[in-house]
């Protein structure tokens, strides 16, 4: 007995083994019957389709036809119906046979004996929004100036530039005869801008304002012994002998070991919304900010000259403009400007009459930085900063801009010396698109000047396509035997639609005209 049980114990299952393999069996049958019967309810349904004669079968045609999203026909005997999701069902003669094609793919004979298919169709010009375009362009840019000036960005007075993103594109982009495309945004990537960084400013050689003799009346030279460049050494001189040291080779301020590299400001770059497209002064929050560290920019040079300004009988500061300027040769001021948050770095320069108000707005007094009434001549600073162009990234920011709204970018610099920024003079500083500020750290004013420059960066442009979809359908079957059957019908997803924006198009889902 025992012996039995052991032979059936090599050659077959236990019961629990036999159990596991029923159950993982039954699981695989579930598995086969859900897929064959899936399989076999598309051939079921296209068997059910096939016993049809020509009638059954146009009209079957006919009423996809009728409630698809849109109907296309890829040639002269076939007729594709596409459904609301992009579903498709093809009907075909081929080999004399009407065949169907479901969208999963399932194909069969829908009818056979079959001598043709004719097809018509008709159509409704559509025009429909196509994928945007979207280009890297110059999409604001201000046009060179006709009297070329300069305004001076420097610490505690940031200077602001306004623009506005047009909606309007080029005409390359209009493809659509009578159909203009708009912007729909743009992206701020490249800020060009013409200016010149002088760092380095002299030490001021004219008499300071305190004067009353002494040193006062001194000013400080490096004295390059000649034949010995050496033994440069710096000295304080009498103003009155200046030149003939300068005539020999002798270099204004103290001597000094020169930089290995150059020092660059720090300019910062804020985006705000603005008061109007024409006027540059900030509203609101900053939309965003970046700052570039040490920025190398084009290089300037500044150095003293002397300007004669003729003798006068004054003893204080206090005569008008128009009667300085008339003193001169040049017909200009002599003003003493002071640096706001830089003092020490106060320098003589000769502006405009017109001028001299703004400059004593913001902490400049009227005079050379000394007592101008004691001698003929004062220097003053020659600048050698002609602005050239210059690219700053501002991708960093970041911002999407908007067509229609009024943007203005802010720049502020941290550091010493000045950035000369091209810009073109105007007879009045209202709404020019550039605001200043006339006082350190002040409220930013409209400046009577514009400044050339340009944003770059990519902008979405709209696209508009024209669109011929099917809008009715005509068909005409016939068989070998020589039966025939017609029928047709409009598509009522196009016909529905009036005029001619917004056709049902394969795959959207506008919202139709009312």
């Amino acid at each position: 007995m025992a012996q039995a049980v052991q032979r059936r114990s090599a050659a077959g299952f236990s019961l629990v083994e036999l159990l596991a393999v029923a159950a993982i069996t039954s699981m695989v049958v579930a598995g086969l019957s859900q897929a064959l019967g899936l399989f076999g309810r598309e051939v079921e349904a296209v068997r059910a389709e096939s016993d049809q004669g020509p009638e059954e079968a146009v009209a079957l045609m006919t009423d996809m036809a009728r409630y698809a999203w849109t109907v296309e026909q890829p040639d002269d005997a076939q007729l594709d119906v596409i459904d609301a999701l992009g579903g498709r069902t093809s009907f075909a003669v081929v080999d004399g046979a009407l065949r169907l094609t479901r969208p999963s793919g399932v194909s069969g004979t829908l009818l056979t004996g079959v001598a043709g298919l004719s097809i018509q169709t008709e159509s409704m010009h559509r025009l429909r929004e196509d994928t945007p375009v979207d280009a890297y362009r110059t999409w604001w840019q201000v046009p060179a100036a006709v009297s070329p000036t300069t305004l001076g960005l420097e610490s505690g007075l940031p200077l602001a530039l306004g623009f506005t993103l047009s909606s309007v594109v080029p005409d390359q982009y209009d493809v659509v005869q009578g159909v203009d495309e708009k912007t729909v945004y743009a992206a701020l990537e490249t800020l060009v801008i013409s200016l010149s960084y002088v760092g380095n400013i002299p030490s001021d050689p004219n008499i300071a304002i305190s004067g009353g003799g002494g040193g006062g009346h001194k000013v400080q030279i490096c004295h390059v012994p000649p034949g010995n460049p050496g033994n440069a050494h710096s000295l304080n001189i009498s103003i009155n002998a200046l030149s003939a040291h300068l005539a020999h080779g002798d270099l204004l301020g103290a001597c000094s070991a020169q930089p290995d590299t150059q020092v660059y400001p720090d300019v910062t770059i804020q985006l705000f919304e603005a008061r109007a497209p024409d006027d540059a002064r900030p509203v609101g929050p900053q939309l965003a900010s970046m700052t570039l560290v040490s920025q190398a920019l084009p290089l300037g040079s500044a150095s003293w000259v002397a300007t004669g300004i003729g003798m006068s009988t004054h003893t204080t500061h206090n005569h008008g403009a128009a009667e300085c300027a008339a003193t001169t040769a040049s017909g200009k001021v002599v003003m003493c400007h002071v640096p706001p948050g830089n003092p020490a770095n106060a320098h003589s320069i000769t502006i405009s009459p017109s001028a001299v108000d703004a400059h004593l707005a913001h902490g400049d007094y009227f005079g050379s930085c000394g007592d101008h009434w004691s001698a003929t001549s004062v220097y003053t600073l020659n600048l050698n900063a002609t602005p050239v162009e210059f690219a700053f990234d501002i991708s960093p920011l970041g911002a999407m801009i908007l067509p229609g709204r009024a943007y203005t970018l802010v720049l502020s610099m941290a550091g010493p010396g000045v950035v000369f920024v091209g810009a073109g003079s105007l007879g009045s500083a209202s709404n020019t698109g550039v605001a200043q500020a006339i006082s350190a750290y002040g409220a930013l004013q409209p400046a009577a000047a514009s400044v050339p420059f340009k944003l770059k960066g990519l902008q979405r442009i709209s696209r508009t396509v024209e669109h011929e979809p099917v809008s009715k359908v005509s068909l005409t079957l016939a068989m070998d035997d020589g039966q025939s059957a017609s029928g047709s019908t409009g598509i009522t997803s196009q016909a529905s639609v009036p005029g001619e924006w917004l056709g049902a198009v394969h795959g959207e889902t506008a919202e139709l005209d009312p």
